[in-house]
């Protein structure tokens, strides 16, 4: 990652992981971010990135056919959070 003053700049904003992957999106010409923190995606859709989230990838599984049912996913994702 060529900027890590941009990293330390949004790391008030956002968490370091966070902040790591939109400086590297930003980098990255013509990519989707992956983020479910809802402060982290208001900042990276500010910022103009192309965003998504867990769930939204999950769903674009089921679309493509590499899933045979979304529930179950939720499911396991859900209970990974909860344990």
């Amino acid at each position: 990652m060529k900027n890590k003053n941009y990293i330390i700049e949004l790391e008030n904003i956002v968490d370091k992981g966070e902040a790591s992957a939109i400086v590297l999106a930003v980098e990255v010409k013509d990519c989707v971010i992956i983020i479910d923190d809802l402060k982290a995606r208001n900042l990276a859709e500010r910022i103009g990135l192309n965003i998504t989230d867990t769930l939204g990838i999950i769903l674009k599984a089921k679309q493509k056919g590499l899933i045979a049912s979304v529930k179950p996913m939720i499911f396991k994702l859900r209970k990974q959070i909860l344990d």
